[in-house]
């Protein structure tokens, strides 16, 4: 019985009917439920869109939530849609790098916390010189916190639809070229 019941825990639900099944045979925690259903609808919708990029997977932490989201939205950079996981900037003099970029709006999102981003003062002082450098270059740096995307999700992701609103879409902007597999390098050479 216990073999049985560990090989159930380690199915992969791929349908809302395998789902039921595993519910009605009170396999299924009524905490978990929600969750499970959530995610098939997250992987339904992955399948059917045109972007599929993202794990169907629920994300723990909040720069991979709010990435994943924001490609649900407006699609994976290197498939054609706009945003880009990891941006380095190493070839222009600094080794500075964006959480999260919209290359084509010159639109940069950094994912700040209290641990990295306000603990020191010299941590301080350099998140405020890599705004500036990146401000310096036409691009706009929006900072976001941990927290907020817990929290507010939603707002945080209307906030950036209402900021790109006004940043030009930019047509020769640079080189977007995939590294690895979760981050990118910058050039301002046009390829």
């Amino acid at each position: 019985m216990r073999n049985n019941l560990q090989k159930q825990s380690r199915l992969r639900i791929k349908t809302t009917k395998q789902l039921e099944d595993l519910i009605k045979q009170g396999l299924v925690r009524p905490a978990d439920q929600v969750t499970a259903k959530a995610a098939l609808n997250r992987r339904k919708e992955c399948r059917e869109s045109r972007h599929q990029v993202v794990c169907s997977l629920i994300p723990s932490l909040p720069a991979n939530i709010l990435y994943q989201t924001l490609v649900r939205k407006y699609g994976r950079y290197h498939s054609g849609g706009e945003v880009v996981f990891e941006l380095r900037f190493n070839k222009l003099g600094r080794g500075w790098r964006l959480d999260m970029a919209m290359p084509r709006f010159k639109l940069g999102i950094e994912m700040d916390g209290w641990e990295f981003h306000g603990k020191y003062l010299k941590d301080f002082k350099r998140d405020r010189a890599k705004s500036l450098w990146f401000e310096r270059r036409g691009w706009r740096v929006i900072r976001v916190s941990n927290e907020q995307v817990r929290n507010q999700l939603a707002d945080v992701c209307q906030a950036i639809e209402e900021i790109l609103s006004f940043c030009p879409r930019h047509s020769g902007v640079g080189s977007v070229i995939q590294v690895g597999f979760d981050y990118s390098e910058y050039s301002e050479e046009v390829i």
